[in-house]
């Protein structure tokens, strides 16, 4: 789970710094179930903050990791 929380850290922040005007959202599915996370924003540190709020909620409730969507 840390590694994938690493990775999507990574993508995140690299995305933003090639794409400083560009908008992403965060949409997670899981059990044929789609849960939008986070809004469409500029801001990187807004995702991280939800994505790090959302792995810790999940990594409690349950052992199969989510599918992300980053829109």
């Amino acid at each position: 789970m840390i590694f994938f929380f690493q990775l999507l850290q990574g993508f995140i922040d690299e995305f933003f710094d090639q794409n400083p005007i560009s908008q992403m959202g965060i949409i997670i599915t899981k059990n044929k179930r789609a849960e939008k996370i986070s809004e469409l924003a500029g801001n990187p540190r807004k995702h991280m903050k939800v994505l790090v709020k959302c792995i810790l909620m999940h990594a409690s409730m349950s052992t199969t990791m989510p599918i992300v969507s980053l829109l």
